[in-house]
């Protein structure tokens, strides 16, 4: 585990983030809606780089954060994926 930490923290001094979004390739495929999560900066691309993304997309495509802290949560994150996405 000390080793995955290491490398998190070098790559954050090195590059200040862990991910790199392809915006080409996000704006080629034209979504609808993208769906993210905000709960860990080690598991996903920041919610403000995938905002700001979307918002310079025409159409802009809506942006589903999605952050469940219980199951509850998670059932409804379904509910809103299918809203999102017409069902």
């Amino acid at each position: 585990m000390a080793s995955v930490d290491k490398q998190v923290v070098e790559k954050m001094k090195d590059l200040g983030m862990l991910y790199v979004v392809d915006k080409s390739r996000i704006e080629a495929l034209a979504p609808d809606v993208i769906l993210t999560q905000d709960l860990c900066r080690v598991c996903s691309v920041d919610l403000m780089t995938v905002e700001r993304i979307a918002q310079a997309m025409h159409p802009r495509p809506a942006v589903l954060n999605l952050s469940p802290a219980c199951m509850e949560d998670m059932l409804d994150n379904v509910t809103e994926v299918g809203n999102a996405i017409g069902l």
